[in-house]
This record gives C-alpha cells, sequence and structure tokens, in this order.
C-alpha cells in the first residue's frame, strides 16, 4: 500500500514539474514570437517605430514598474488602446502561432 502511494505521489509531482515547465517554455515562445512579430511590423510600416516605442513604454512594463490605479489588459487590448488595429492583429496572430505542447493542452 505504501509503494503505491509513494508511486501516485511522485507520478503527480513529476506530472506538475513537467506542465509547469511547459508552461514555462511556452510563455517564453509565446514571448519570442510577439518580439520577432512587433519588429517585422514595425519594418513594414513607415510609422511603426512611433508606435511601437509608444507600445513598449506603455504596454511592456514588468510588475513592479506597474502603478496601483493602472488596470491589467492583454498586450493585444493595450496594442489597440495606443492605437493600431493592425499591430494589435499581428500581436494576436503572433500568440495564437505558438503550438501547446500535448500535455499542457490537454488542460
Amino acid at each position: 500500500m505504501k509503494l503505491v502511494l509513494r508511486a501516485v505521489a511522485a507520478v503527480m509531482v513529476v506530472s506538475v514539474a513537467l506542465v509547469g515547465a511547459q508552461f514555462y517554455v511556452t510563455m517564453k515562445a509565446v514571448d519570442s514570437e510577439r518580439e520577432k512579430a512587433i519588429q517585422a511590423w514595425a519594418k513594414s510600416n513607415p510609422d511603426g517605430f512611433e508606435t511601437v516605442a509608444r507600445y513598449r513604454e506603455l504596454c511592456q512594463k514588468r510588475p513592479g514598474e506597474l502603478s496601483p490605479e493602472s488596470v491589467p489588459v492583454s498586450f493585444v487590448q493595450c496594442a489597440e488602446q495606443v492605437g493600431s488595429e493592425s499591430l494589435a492583429a499581428v500581436i494576436e496572430h503572433a500568440g495564437n502561432s505558438v503550438e501547446v505542447p500535448a500535455p499542457l493542452r490537454w488542460l
């Protein structure tokens, strides 16, 4: 009985660790794809560099840099608030282009 409980506990710990690692790797891949898409969008739009600079200033803050009264929004919503629907569409497509690994996708 103890052996079965230990085996089940070990499987649960490994499963949680695997899903956590996959979540971390997937979020890094999404960040990388988003950054590539933003840079490509800026190069293809003449006024893109100003818009991207404003987007980075307003939307890509670390949690410690946020003011207490700011409401968290997604990167897409923030890009729309900055005033660029096309940048928002590019960011949304970049986030959706990353394939989520199987065990994480099942959740």
